[in-house]
């Protein structure tokens, strides 16, 4: 094998390698903005939650029992789009 026949082979493996980085770099950004965005969405159902029961509990309208039914829902709820991200990978 000559001089240039190996720097052409060694630069299809850097041009090879460099499109795999960016695929890879690609596919997590991806995956990071999933993420960010499933977070986001998760904060604001968290502060309507709160903000809910705060508004029930200040009129005296929710019971202990209300309460914990609707906090276990809200934490499977969290459960469930941790598990749709993870199934995303």
């Amino acid at each position: 094998m000559n001089g240039y026949s190996e720097i052409e082979r060694e630069k299809a493996n850097l041009i090879n390698a460099t499109s795999i980085s960016l695929e890879q770099l690609e596919k997590s950004k991806n995956e990071t903005l999933y993420f960010e965005k499933q977070r986001a969405m998760n904060q604001v159902r968290q502060r309507v939650f709160q903000q809910a029961v705060q508004g029930a509990l200040g009129k005296k309208r929710l019971t202990t029992s209300t309460y914990l039914l609707q906090k276990k829902a809200c934490e499977e709820s969290q459960e469930t789009l941790i598990l749709d991200f993870n199934n995303k990978k």
